[in-house]
């Protein structure tokens, strides 16, 4: 499948290290430590170049993670593990400078802006999650993950993570109310429908009611009902490639 340039910009300074969307934004994280936005035309294939936004900071620490939520929250986790918010209407929310001990790669918010879950590139991920309106942290929390690469809070109140056991690919959920233990858990090693896949884990995605998830990575793509982890995936395939978004 050819592809073909619809539109090019050129006001990021630095390599880009996150990104993240929310309907028609697009939020660029660079290693300059801007965080910038992009607001994508509604012109359907016409070759529309994206509006640029004011950007909520041009410098500062790498941000290594970025999550935006569909009430117009946006979080960066950078990799000294603190955490700056903005809200797209209103500025700079309250930050938390030192929410993980290590540099963060895994950021997501949830579509009612109450919750930023976070997670390091440290040994179990030093999974976090902070209640947004009080400043409650709970974290590093325990997991069976080895590290973990990426988030994502759902409708339904689903608390998704994925990465690796043992060189395994792996996810894990857990309900954001009572977060302190998972919910379910699969990895290609030792769950159902796993065939000893090694790799990691390195997205994911749901459906627009959480109820469906696909995780990719390493060589392997495959789709799960998200409240049934452990009975294994629905689909499962092997990919030449490793998919990092």
């Amino acid at each position: 499948m050819a592809l073909t340039t619809r539109w090019q910009v050129d006001n990021v300074h630095a390599p880009i290290t996150a990104l993240a969307s929310a309907g028609a934004t697009v939020v660029v994280g660079s290693a300059d430590g801007a965080v910038k936005t992009w607001h994508l035309s509604a012109a359907g294939a016409a070759a529309v170049r994206p509006g640029y936004g004011e950007p909520f900071t041009t410098t500062g620490p790498t941000p290594g993670a970025l999550a935006a939520g569909a009430d117009g929250t946006v979080a960066a986790i950078d990799v000294a593990g603190g955490a700056a918010l903005w809200s797209m209407a209103a500025g700079p929310l309250a930050p938390h400078p030192a929410l993980l001990p290590a540099a963060g790669v895994a950021a997501a918010l949830d579509d009612d802006g109450r919750w930023l879950a976070g997670a390091s590139d440290g040994f179990a991920g030093d999974l976090t999650l902070v209640e947004l309106a009080t400043g409650a942290r709970q974290g590093p929390l325990a997991t069976t993950l080895w590290h973990a690469t990426a988030a994502r809070l759902a409708p339904g109140q689903r608390w998704l993570t994925v990465g690796d056991w043992y060189n395994c690919p792996a996810l894990e959920l857990r309900d954001p109310r009572a977060p302190t233990a998972a919910v379910d858990y699969w990895d290609a090693c030792n769950g159902a429908g796993g065939h000893l896949e090694q790799g990691w884990f390195r997205s994911l995605a749901t459906d627009p009611t959480g109820a469906s998830v696909v995780a990719a990575g390493d060589q392997l793509i495959a789709r799960f009902d998200s409240d049934q982890l452990g009975a294994g995936p629905r689909a499962l395939t092997a990919t030449d490639a490793r998919l990092d978004r």
